[in-house]
């Protein structure tokens, strides 16, 4: 990942907490060492699209599928937009954002569920459409799958009596 300023700070508090060896320099030092992880797969991942155009195009896509994911956008189209071939697209999105362009879509639909759940009290037949869901069936299934908790269950866990996050 090359030198980065972060990085060479934490190696730096890694030694001198080796050095001083203080009561609990154990876990601090098993914390900076999470902390230099996280940082190299950071740098790692973000330093191949520096150079080049593609992050622009990623970001791009990321804001397109923001703002049309309840519309059923298709990947395909989204590709077309920023001027990449689907497949192209594809591997790079996934690459750059961890997800494939409609698993990242899906989250964003959950996301959305999630949040009218808490905030709102609307049906959950309305906010399965509002999220962007053909039906009120399969935005139950996936929101179970991906959650582990049913519509309804989030929402007693999540919002007050009367539907407002206060």
């Amino acid at each position: 990942v090359g030198i980065q300023d972060e990085i060479v700070k934490l190696f730096e508090l890694a030694i001198i907490t080796a050095r001083d060896q203080k009561a609990g320099f154990q876990q601090m030092l098993g914390g900076i060492v999470n902390m230099l992880l996280g940082y190299a797969y950071y740098h790692e991942k973000n330093y191949s699209f520096e150079d080049i155009a593609v992050a622009k195009q990623i970001n791009e896509a990321k804001i397109i599928m923001r703002e049309n994911f309840k519309d059923g956008i298709k990947p395909e189209e989204i590709a077309s937009r920023v001027n990449m071939g689907y497949s192209w697209f594809r591997h790079i999105f996934k690459t750059y954002t961890g997800f494939a362009p409609n698993q990242y879509i899906l989250e964003l639909k959950i996301l959305h569920g999630k949040s009218l759940l808490t905030n709102t009290t609307l049906s959950i037949k309305e906010i399965a459409y509002e999220s962007g869901f053909e039906n009120q069936a399969y935005f139950c299934t996936i929101f179970k799958k991906k959650t582990g908790s049913t519509p309804m269950q989030y929402r007693k866990a999540t919002s007050t009596p009367d539907g407002t996050d206060d």
